[in-house]
Formats: C-alpha cells, sequence, structure tokens
C-alpha cells in the first residue's frame, strides 16, 4: 500500500448510464482536464456528473451530479428563472493507512443506508434532521 498516483489512463467507461427518477440516462464524457473529468447527460444536457480526484497530504476522490433546470417563477406570471442542484459524495482519506478495501467499506457503509430501499438517512437528510 503506497503513496496513491492519479494517471489518466484509469478511466470510468463513456458513456456511464445512472438511474434518476426510475429513468435511465446515459451521460457521455464531455471533459477531461488533470485528475478530473465530466459527464453530461446525453437527452437534454441537464444534468452533469463530475469526476474529481486530488492528492495532497490528503487524498480526496468525489462524485458529484448536478441539476440545472428552468422554474416558473410563483410569484410572478409568465417570468421563471434557472435553478441547480447538487449532490456529491467524497472520500478524503490520510495518504496512508486505509487500504482500497477499508475504504469501499466505508463508502458501501454510507451509501446503502441512503437507499431508496431503506431511506432513513436519506428522508432525514431532507427534512433536515440533525
Amino acid at each position: 500500500m503506497g503513496v496513491p498516483t492519479l494517471t489518466k489512463d484509469a478511466m470510468f467507461s463513456d458513456p456511464l448510464t445512472l438511474t434518476l427518477a426510475s429513468t435511465s440516462k446515459s451521460f457521455n464524457r464531455t471533459n477531461v482536464s488533470g485528475a478530473s473529468s465530466a459527464y453530461t447527460e446525453s437527452s437534454t444536457g441537464a444534468y452533469q456528473l463530475l469526476i474529481t480526484h486530488f492528492v495532497g497530504k490528503r487524498q480526496r476522490d468525489q462524485l458529484r451530479l448536478n441539476w440545472s433546470k428552468v422554474v416558473s417563477d410563483p410569484y410572478a406570471t409568465g417570468r421563471s428563472f434557472p435553478v441547480s442542484a447538487s449532490a456529491f459524495v467524497t472520500l478524503d482519506t490520510p495518504l496512508l493507512g486505509f487500504s482500497n478495501a477499508e475504504k469501499t467499506d466505508m463508502l458501501f457503509g454510507l451509501c446503502d443506508s441512503i437507499t431508496r430501499s431503506t431511506g432513513s438517512l436519506n428522508s432525514g437528510l431532507i427534512s433536515q434532521q440533525i
């Protein structure tokens, strides 16, 4: 288990598929820059998936889903404005001391607790429980 290094040789497939609101959506790779890549949802472009990695004193790996849309202004008839939202998962670890298996266990433990099937942490987070 050595100090991690970043390489462009290891890339996710293109396109990637995510299921959003029970609908499978295809995301095409639209940008690669350093240790980051962007995938944009192919049918409307409303969603963007960002995958970033940073290695400094710590290693930070992040998946981020952005959603942009235009909504009607509830206070002014005929007006609309753009809004956006983001959801992301960040794994922040020291350079040494955690194996890939331990990092995977930590990530899956968190993600499994917010799935639709169990949902307790998901609904609590959205309803601003602490």
